[in-house]
């Protein structure tokens, strides 16, 4: 008899094991033959009467708390960390050795694999779902396969998108140039890096000394590198790189001494730093900005269009509400245009230490000169434009790195699929969406006419006819509320090298 009752237990509980489809891939709970699984959570934007609400898996309008996505296995597992350049993860943020100065390798935000669902019940009306499982309906979303080197990468596990806006780093080495991922430093943008070759030199400086010359002030060391001599042989000869906040030329005259003022000394043995011929700008367009991603090693590269894409649609399920800059804060956008690079070094206003636990907050000087964080990135929006690779607007059609991950980044793109419908060419705040196969998850705008607080809030600068134009998100420190989560501009060419354009970093493992 009771080999025959536990039979019957066994066949019981596989029936419930078999019929529970929604676990699948998941571990199953049997308690009162119900089995527990993470929540799936959903939003419905009704474009046409520009409302948003939260939704379950069957379209019914449900009540979310931060509380709520903070314990979901994918909002809730958003979390920094230190990644090294092979893409180990070295400490988690609030960990032992956890750091955000880079002493500890590049400071990442971890996001895992999203499994995501898109529908169009009626015109207009625009539903996306988000888990963390694989269940009926729903895919991984694209952004997991973009490895940017043509070979797909099958739904990688995680992707790792930089904290921080992109620094400089030079890699004495191989002599090539770096991105980095760390607070304290200046976001790396074109025209506003000067290199100095140097011929003479005693006292070794370090990255954020303070310069003068006889003629100017106000030179930070970035980095530097000895080719020949030492700095105790007193003929340390190299290159040395400076930047000058809101000044982007950095000009002196040649063999002009530089003075070390943090260290109160000078270079050469009381003489100075003998410069040795013109200063240069080192610039930094998309194609410089990939190639320095990709110098550190297998799987780096800067932010890509499908990765920007997965986490704007993220916020998106979160909030609700397309208003970025109300529901965190306005961002670093309210400063001077003045001269140079105008905004905030990384880490600004105490910004790592007043996020919450969650890595949303806000810094904490004037809302719109401060900055914000999403989910452990900051400067999501504002501060400097970010180049986006793998997506081209030409005339007839907006070109896009493939859903399946076998398109090389690139500029232009070489192997991409493409939309039916051509871009829009009219400035604007955005209030509709181009919404085809394999565009449903790209939130690309397809009208405009909308403002600062309806429909998605933020504004386009779209396509120019006749260029082949690339993507830049977020604006910057002059954007004012045309900024946030959806701030595209989409009519830069790939040679273009500006003041307010930099970029981030991301990895994902081969």
């Amino acid at each position: 008899m009771k080999k025959r009752y536990l039979i019957l237990f066994i066949f019981i509980s596989l029936f419930f094991a078999l019929s529970c489809s929604s676990c699948a891939n998941e571990t199953v709970i049997f308690i009162n033959k119900s089995c527990s699984v993470p929540p799936t959570y959903g939003v419905e934007w009704d474009a046409s009467n520009d409302v948003w609400r939260h939704i379950d898996i069957d379209g019914h309008t449900i009540t979310l708390t931060t509380s709520d996505f903070d314990a979901h296995p994918i909002w809730g597992q958003m979390r920094r960390c230190n990644l090294n350049a092979a893409g180990d993860v070295l400490a988690y943020k609030d960990e032992v050795g956890y750091t955000n100065d880079g002493s500890n390798g590049y400071v990442m935000v971890e996001i895992p694999r999203t499994y995501v669902k898109t529908s169009s019940p009626s015109v207009n009306v625009y539903r996306w779902w988000v888990t963390s499982y694989h269940r009926s309906g729903f895919i991984v979303h694209y952004a997991f396969n973009q490895g940017g080197d043509g070979t797909p990468h099958n739904d990688a596990k995680y992707i790792y998108s930089a904290a921080y806006e992109a620094g400089f780093e030079h890699d004495s080495t191989n002599d090539h140039y770096e991105l980095q991922s760390q607070t304290g430093v200046q976001p790396w943008t074109g025209e506003e890096i000067t290199l100095v070759h140097f011929d003479g030199g005693q006292n070794e400086p370090a990255v954020g000394d303070l310069l003068t010359t006889a003629t100017d002030s106000s030179y930070y060391v970035v980095d530097w590198v000895v080719d020949t001599g030492t700095w105790a042989g007193d003929n340390a000869a190299g290159d040395i790189w400076l930047r000058k906040p809101g000044d982007s030329s950095c000009g002196f005259a040649d063999n002009e001494d530089v003075t070390n003022d943090t260290q109160s000394v000078v270079f050469a043995g009381g003489v100075g730093l003998g410069v040795n011929g013109a200063v240069s700008e080192l610039s930094l367009n998309i194609n410089e900005a990939r190639t320095y991603a990709q110098n550190i090693g297998s799987g780096w590269n800067i932010t890509n269009f499908w990765e920007l894409s997965l986490i704007r649609l993220l916020y998106y399920i979160e909030y609700a509400d397309a208003d970025s800059q109300t529901t965190i804060g306005r961002g670093i956008v309210d400063k001077p245009l003045g001269f140079g690079f105008a905004g905030e070094l990384t880490g600004a206003d105490s910004i790592d230490t007043n996020i919450a636990s969650n890595g949303t907050g806000t810094g904490d000087a004037t809302d719109g000169l401060t900055p914000i964080s999403y989910r452990g990135k900051e400067n999501f929006y504002g501060n400097c434009w970010n180049f986006i690779d793998g997506f081209d607007a030409i005339n007839a059609s907006y070109d896009l790195a493939k859903t399946d991950g076998t398109s090389t980044f690139a500029s232009p793109l070489v192997l991409h699929s493409s939309s039916t419908t051509a871009p829009i060419t009219t400035d604007g705040y955005q209030t509709n969406l181009l919404y085809e196969t394999n565009l449903e998850y790209a939130l690309i705008p397809s009208a405009v006419g909308g403002s600062d607080s309806t429909y998605l809030c933020d504004y386009l600068y779209a396509h120019d006819i006749g260029e082949t134009n690339i993507l830049l998100f977020g604006g910057h420190w002059d954007s004012s509320a045309s900024a946030g989560a959806g701030y595209l501009r989409s009519a830069s060419e790939a040679s273009f090298s500006r003041r307010y354009y930099g970029c981030r970093l991301s990895f994902l493992k081969p």
